[in-house]
């Protein structure tokens, strides 16, 4: 993969394809990614650990905006966890499509991963064929694994719609405040929203529209800390009903 470490750079309007392990990976602060096109991280036969493009730990005040990714990875879009996790990273007006995913590993869409004060703007992560993950996770993710906690990330105007397999969104080890606004999780495999966070963190989802979903619209595991705060948010016809152990409030 491209692999670079820099104070600050631009990068704008480059296609990166068919990279052996990730065709992307960018590590430094203050740096902007624009207009840029990121395919294939992997080979068809490669069943590795690699997203197709990622932001490296370490990393802070970066920005991924009016670009593309698809084709094979265990993840779209990543911020990795490696020297001390992303801080302050957007991605914004970011379209996501994955083509095929690795063997027996754990995949999602985008995910925030040991970071703090990230922000996803508009993002939509659609039409996902996912291959034989061990753990399908969501269109949009965050945390899990070794992460501590994942404080304060932001998720504005993002969409989730028809992936097979995967929730459209998936809370882990949520932490401080996480917050969706204005969001669309329509027609995925699993549920519309998924929290099993084993932190004490408050969820708030205002402006929600989750239907057609394979499994239930809102799903909880009600052995969490974890508050979930549910406003102004519409649940339609999704498999197992619009809201399933949950522990929140809705207005």
């Amino acid at each position: 993969p491209y692999t670079t470490l820099f104070r600050s750079l631009r990068i704008e309007g480059i296609h990166f394809k068919h990279g052996s392990c990730g065709v992307f990976v960018l590590k430094g602060n203050y740096n902007k990614v624009l207009k840029s096109g990121f395919e294939d991280g992997q080979a068809p036969t490669d069943n590795n650990e690699c997203p197709i493009a990622s932001i490296a730990g370490g990393s802070s005040y970066s920005l991924v905006e009016d670009s593309w990714v698809w084709g094979k990875g265990r993840y779209g879009l990543y911020t990795s966890s490696t020297s001390g996790g992303t801080n302050h990273v957007i991605f914004r007006r970011v379209v996501v499509r994955q083509d095929l995913t690795p063997d027996n590993r754990v995949c999602a869409g985008t995910r925030f991963y040991k970071g703090d004060k990230n922000i996803a703007q508009n993002v939509i992560v659609l039409d996902t064929n996912t291959g034989a993950c061990n753990y399908y996770e969501g269109a949009f993710a965050m945390g899990g694994g070794s992460s501590n906690g994942e404080p304060n990330h932001s998720y504005q105007g993002i969409m989730a719609i028809n992936n097979s397999a995967y929730t459209g969104f998936f809370h882990e080890k949520s932490q401080q405040n996480t917050t969706i606004k204005d969001a669309v999780f329509w027609g995925n495999g699993s549920n519309g929203m998924t929290v099993i966070s084993n932190s004490s963190g408050i969820i708030t989802s205002d402006h929600l529209t989750v239907g057609q979903n394979g499994g239930s619209g809102f799903r909880s595991n009600n052995t969490y800390s974890v508050t979930e705060n549910i406003m102004n948010t519409i649940s339609y016809g999704n498999s197992g009903g619009g809201f399933r152990e949950d522990r929140k409030s809705v207005v």
